[in-house]
């Protein structure tokens, strides 16, 4: 199935393991165009002992596509967490945006989030996908990868952007997105991959 240009936004999302702010669990399927805007994540209120896991900010656990998605909300407890997808175990993620904080919530978990995909198993694709500043971690599991990177912002376009490659289109609640050869322009601004060796660039998401 194919859940396209939807938006969540100003909610309340109860999260539990194998939740996402769209879709919990994928199965050969596609999530395309659909973005996830200032929600409020509700964990369950166990000890700093209890792990939820596999919980992304747009699909939780994954075994399909997922392309032209966004994230701007926070995620702050568990394993294999991402700020577009959980747990990644077969299929590919595509021109994803994610400019929420992702973190474990506790030094005991963690180990697997990412700023765009918690956990990514062998055979899986991340491909032009960025998160912004506010992330304690990296683009996969703790590492930054040419597919997932974090991203410098601008509100020209940059001169190494490339090509316009696929467009998004903008719906009720949702301003659009376009995918170019090594970067995404995104609600006015331009997100490309931070040059190796010059430091980061914060988010501003208020």
């Amino acid at each position: 199935g194919v859940v396209k240009n939807l938006t969540l936004a100003d909610s309340y999302v109860f999260m539990t393991s194998s939740s996402g702010g769209i879709v919990g669990t994928l199965w050969n399927g596609t999530v395309e165009n659909c973005h996830v805007r200032n929600i409020t994540a509700r964990f369950n209120d166990y000890s700093t002992s209890y792990a939820i896991s596999d919980v992304g900010g747009v699909v939780g656990r994954c075994r399909g596509d997922v392309r032209g998605c966004t994230n701007d909300s926070d995620l702050k407890w568990g394993d294999a967490n991402g700020g577009i997808v959980g747990s990644l175990e077969t299929g590919s993620v595509t021109d994803c945006l994610n400019l929420g904080a992702v973190n474990s919530g506790d030094t005991m978990y963690g180990k697997s989030n990412g700023g765009v995909v918690g956990k990514a198993s062998e055979g899986t694709t991340v491909t032009n996908c960025y998160y912004g500043g506010r992330c304690i971690d990296k683009g996969i599991a703790g590492e930054d990868t040419d597919g997932a990177r974090k991203a410098a912002v601008s509100t020209t376009k940059p001169e190494d952007i490339g090509d316009e490659v696929t467009v998004y289109p903008s719906y009720e609640g949702a301003p659009g997105l376009t995918a170019y050869t090594a970067g995404l322009f995104y609600d006015g601004k331009y997100y490309t991959p931070i040059p190796d060796g010059s430091g980061t660039e914060e988010v501003d998401v208020a």
